[in-house]
């Protein structure tokens, strides 16, 4: 009889000869099974990482794919990779760290196309933030003050 037992490695380790190892700096693991060349528009800092560099955008954690974003300046990339780069641009609230969708101040979702609450697309995909005109809301309150005395001090004939 032969007794067989199969080790589980954890996520970002690989499985050789019977010992876990971690996918070393500049390498990968999604499946668990080999260490893959790191993506060159990211970071790996071994394991299971894969840090998109600015400009570029990744799907998620199981996704070993980088893309090259349309609107490079939405796509801010992995803090680590950012910090290389020496780039200090504030991240949007609605980034998520977990989908790795790190983008600017404005920008959300997929590749960073969509603009974020507030935000509305001018000329060339950028968001910029929507601004409230006071003037015009001053206008329209006077007008409508305007129209309601009139018809009120117009005399019925």
């Amino acid at each position: 009889m032969i007794n067989v037992s199969l080790l589980a490695c954890e996520r970002g380790f690989i499985l050789s000869s019977g010992r876990c190892f971690r996918c070393p700096k500049d390498y990968f693991t999604i499946d668990g099974k080999t260490c893959q060349d790191c993506p060159g528009s990211a970071i790996c800092p071994g394991g299971d990482e894969i840090r998109p560099e600015p400009g570029y955008w990744r799907a998620g954690p199981a996704s070993k794919i980088v893309i090259k974003c349309p609107l490079a300046q939405a796509c801010l990339g992995h803090p680590a990779a950012r910090k290389l780069a020496g780039s200090t641009a504030p991240v949007s609230p609605s980034s998520n760290s977990s989908n790795m969708s790190f983008c600017a101040e404005g920008y959300e979702g997929n590749l960073c196309m969509n603009c974020a609450s507030g935000y509305a697309k001018i000329d060339d995909g950028i968001c910029a933030l929507c601004v409230i005109d006071l003037f015009y809301f001053f206008q329209l309150g006077f007008r409508l003050a305007t129209v309601s005395y009139t018809h009120l001090t117009l005399p019925t004939i």
